[in-house]
């Protein structure tokens, strides 16, 4: 929100009115967001890559993930230029969204970069990419994310699931420290650590975090398997942002892959009803949702399908509703935008000036 009100010119006046009512209680952040981990390559194309679309079904950030490859020797490829970078966070913020920038890693051969899994976790076993080429990529990117007020930075997407494995967490643990000073010596606002396992959030060092998220998909489970397994992360949230003082817990990717079983047949299994029981087991525990669009295949599609107006009700009117102050100069605050202003300021507003009637909400 910080750089629409700065481009109006309005930003002082309104930072002191909003003082008298933030302060000195931090607003709850509302975290309503997209992830579409390749929408930076030119061969992804999503349904939701849209602002207007995205505004109106509730949506206030976006994630950007620019590309970066990495070969057999441990050098790694900017396969996303910095002016392509700068252009997709400029598209959001000018449409009123907020940004989160989450880079990823693919292996690279061949002059491409390729989602190959099992090769790039043998490029990170056999080499210092992470600590060395890696490290570099990361210390620029937070750099820029600072200069263009990004709202959110992730160093690194899914780390537990790349850096050690599932009997060897101690590496990715290790390194979501050994990489901060590298993020924080640049970059002044959230550092998200974006969690691929469930069952790695009990083994992982987040000190001096501002953000945890995990991603929670249905794959194969069945609505008790998967109901089971919701109520068990955000228990391990909930764990780990009080064990390490971290002040947000976020859902960081959230809904069905391509190959899960949940389609939009018949029962319980549903696309819609993979957000509906995250949501509904979230609402008042969870600092956010980010939603996840895959490539325009098969069950990630959500633009005109069901799981879209389940997200586009529980992101309009159930966390965090749209505040409308009215006046001249209208202006619109929606629950975790920079400054995380809406949700304090709805019920502050309304006791302290003791005015209902002057409010609307969307």
């Amino acid at each position: 929100m910080r750089h629409i009100l700065q481009r109006s010119g309005r930003w002082a006046a309104w930072a002191s009115v909003l003082a008298l009512f933030c302060a000195p209680a931090p607003a709850q952040t509302c975290y309503k967001g997209l992830f579409a981990p390749g929408i930076m390559l030119t061969n992804f194309s999503y349904s939701m890559d849209d602002p207007g679309r995205l505004q109106q079904d509730g949506f206030n950030i976006v994630s950007v993930t620019p590309i970066f490859g990495a070969d057999i020797n441990g050098n790694v490829t900017q396969c996303t230029s910095d002016a392509e970078i700068i252009a997709e966070i400029q598209q959001w913020h000018t449409n009123g969204l907020d940004v989160a920038l989450i880079p990823i890693l693919f292996y690279y051969t061949n002059n491409c970069p390729i989602n190959n899994t099992t090769q790039l976790l043998d490029v990170i076993a056999m080499t210092d990419v992470m600590t060395n080429a890696y490290k570099t990529v990361v210390s620029n990117l937070a750099a820029l994310a600072d200069t263009y007020c990004v709202d959110v930075f992730s160093p690194y997407n899914e780390p537990d699931k790349h850096i050690g494995s599932a009997t060897s967490l101690s590496n990715a643990s290790d390194w979501g420290q050994f990489i901060l000073p590298h993020v924080t010596n640049h970059y002044s606002g959230k550092v998200l650590y974006k969690v691929g396992f469930v069952s790695s959030i009990g083994s992982l060092n987040f000190t001096n975090y501002g953000i945890i998220g995990v991603t929670l998909t249905p794959g194969g489970s069945t609505v008790t398997g998967y109901s089971n397994s919701i109520v068990s992360a955000m228990a391990l949230l909930d764990t780990a942002t009080q064990a390490y003082d971290v002040p947000e817990q976020i859902i960081s990717e959230l809904g069905p892959f391509e190959n899960s079983t949940w389609t939009n047949a018949a029962g319980d299994q549903t696309h819609s009803n993979a957000y509906q029981l995250v949501f509904e087991e979230g609402y008042g525990k969870m600092d956010g949702f980010f939603t996840f669009e895959g490539t325009l295949a098969g069950v990630t599609i959500l633009a005109g399908t069901d799981a879209e107006l389940v997200i586009s009700n529980w992101f309009n009117e159930i966390l965090c509703p749209v505040l409308v102050l009215p006046g001249n100069n209208l202006e619109i605050f929606k629950g975790g935008d920079a400054d995380g202003f809406a949700c304090e300021i709805e019920s502050l507003l309304i006791d302290l000036l003791v005015a209902p009637t002057l409010f609307m909400f969307q």
